[in-house]
């Protein structure tokens, strides 16, 4: 049976747009530097979403190696779907040269299964020569359809090899925090293990490494948002888990410890603090909600004094008294704290802290983690 009653027509104008839909999508997901596609994207939300629903009455302790197993088969279905579409749209331009006659059959008939037969030989260069293209037009749709087969086959692989590489930059990110951290749960021990004699030794230059990484990763989840969805059974590598220990760092090192400290200012430590909030940014934007985050506003100077002096009327100070009095353990900082500096420190702390609380959240939900526990929540 030909496809529907429509006319030759209008079946090559729907077939040619669903070639060039698809062809034009996965060239804009493999080369497009700013990670903008017009299907692809979609796919992976719809995806994920299908893996949490068909994960989710899993018991606890199988859960987590569903959903890393489901997220690794996203390449797959993404090279699927393209190959899918691709042989869906010239099937139905093949239906329409059946229909006009264009093509000599033998032992086939002219029916839109014929067509998908038809396609899925082309794009895959294997035929069996019983439907044989006889005009000008079919036998270029059969040729153009084995290139952009080929095409998309190459072009695939690549794809996913980039991406799976890209994978290896959140793991640079963890390893590197890992092997300076005494207790990757305990971002304070970076900090004190760096200070000797009241100096950061060579802190900075660790600060400057983790600022490159960062940046790397940020780069690869812009140009390659399917590596945001790739779950691991490893929490601790997890994007909330390390992203936490990550601003844990930066809030001890740029708040936590004294502003006297030359290390609260270190340029690597300022990059490092704009480098996280722009990946912050991309995920909030990107990822898990496109609503602005509305930070809470500070307390008065003359509220914060009394909350600071008592200790237990305000929860967002008590977390900053903590967050203090950590880092001034781990820098080895015993100066009297003055109430200004104090004050300053709170005012810039929350907005980080509650920033990075809200999207850190919104990715364990989205990603099917526990929540992260930072050190000092506001």
């Amino acid at each position: 049976m030909i496809l529907g009653q429509a006319g030759p027509a209008l079946l090559d104008l729907v077939g040619a747009a669903v070639v060039l839909l698809v062809v034009g999508d996965m060239f804009l997901t493999i080369f497009n530097y700013d990670g903008f596609t017009t299907l692809t994207t979609f796919f992976h939300r719809v995806w994920w979403r299908g893996v949490r629903i068909v994960t989710r009455p899993l018991p606890p302790r199988a859960r987590p190696v569903a959903l890393s197993l489901g997220s690794a088969s996203m390449l797959p279905a993404t090279v699927a779907l393209w190959l899918g579409l691709e042989i869906v749209g010239f099937a139905i331009l093949f239906d329409s040269g059946f229909r006009t006659g264009g093509f000599t059959l033998r032992g086939a008939a002219p029916t839109i299964g014929t067509a998908f037969y038809l396609s899925g030989g082309a794009i895959s260069s294997l035929s069996f020569g019983d439907v044989i293209p006889r005009a000008a037009a079919p036998r270029t749709l059969v040729d153009l359809e084995t290139i952009v087969g080929l095409a998309t086959f190459t072009l695939a692989l690549g794809y996913v090899v980039t991406a799976f590489g890209l994978l290896g930059r959140l793991e640079n990110l963890h390893g590197r925090v890992r092997r300076h951290a005494e207790d990757i749960d305990r971002p304070e021990s970076i900090v004190s293990r760096h200070f000797r004699g009241g100096s950061p030794g060579d802190l900075p230059s660790f600060l400057q490494a983790l600022s490159d990484d960062l940046e790397s990763y940020d780069q690869g989840l812009r140009r390659y948002p399917v590596v945001y969805f790739f779950h691991t059974r490893r929490t601790k590598r997890s994007i909330p888990q390390v992203f936490t220990t990550i601003g844990d760092l930066v809030a001890l090192l740029r708040w936590g410890v004294p502003s006297d400290e030359a290390i609260a200012k270190d340029a690597f430590l300022v990059a490092l603090h704009n480098a996280y909030l722009t990946t912050l940014e991309r995920l909030r934007r990107s990822f898990v909600g496109p609503d602005p985050i509305r930070s809470p506003q500070p307390l008065s100077r003359d509220a914060f004094a009394s909350a600071y002096a008592r200790g237990d009327e305000n929860e967002a100070v008590e977390s900053f008294r903590r967050l203090e009095r950590i880092g001034k353990d781990a820098a080895g900082a015993n100066g009297r704290v003055d109430a200004d500096d104090a004050y300053e420190r709170y005012r810039q702390w929350l907005p980080f802290a509650h920033r990075q609380r809200v999207v850190l959240e919104r990715v364990a939900d989205r990603l099917g983690y526990e929540r992260p526990e930072p050190i000092a929540p506001a």
